[in-house]
């Protein structure tokens, strides 16, 4: 298994291609503190104390952050178990997305509420992997014509009553896709 740095770590990146803003540098280290970057200074200064981990010329950039993926290698949020979620956010700190929203798709109630409070659940505890900052609910309130790739038997309106049941987590969801005309 993958040892990651562990949270409260200090280090720099050297002998990369910093990506800023507006422009792309070398000869800078990226020094990272407790999982977030401290600071871009000339990679001479550096403390002796300091972790140095030389990238081999390669990008250097901020994590990115995915508000919208349903899964990864085979596995989909819509399973609420621990071996499915590892499993995606191992492979999505991979491919350097440190923060992402979960994004549950149309599906039964009774699934999506399990997914919610797996989710809450998840989100309280610490993991490797890609951070899941919220959950993304799409649907189940999507209309028949403009469903897009939603399983029209699990749409709904929602003056049925079960927003409610979803709105229960409401702690958790950061983004929710629906119909605005429903």
């Amino acid at each position: 298994m993958k040892k990651y740095l562990q949270p409260n770590g200090r280090f720099a990146l050297i002998n990369g291609r910093v990506i800023l803003p507006d422009e792309l540098v070398t000869g800078k280290a990226v020094v990272i503190e407790t999982n977030k970057i401290a600071g871009i200074i000339d990679a001479g200064t550096l403390s002796d104390d300091l972790l140095v981990i030389d990238v081999g010329g390669r990008y250097i950039s901020p994590g990115l952050i995915d508000i919208h993926t349903h899964g990864a290698v085979g596995h989909s949020f819509n399973e609420h178990s621990n071996e499915a979620w590892t499993a995606i956010t191992r492979k999505n700190v991979s491919r350097g997305v440190t923060s992402l929203l979960a994004t549950i798709t149309t599906a039964p109630i009774s699934n999506m509420v399990d997914c919610l409070r797996f989710g809450q659940n998840w989100m309280a505890s610490q993991h490797d992997g890609t951070q899941v900052i919220g959950i993304h609910v799409e649907g189940p309130y999507f209309s028949y014509g403009h469903r897009g790739a939603q399983d029209p038997a699990h749409l709904r309106t929602p003056d049925d009553g079960t927003i409610d049941r979803l709105l229960d987590y409401h702690g958790v969801i950061r983004m929710m896709s629906f119909a605005p005309e429903l």
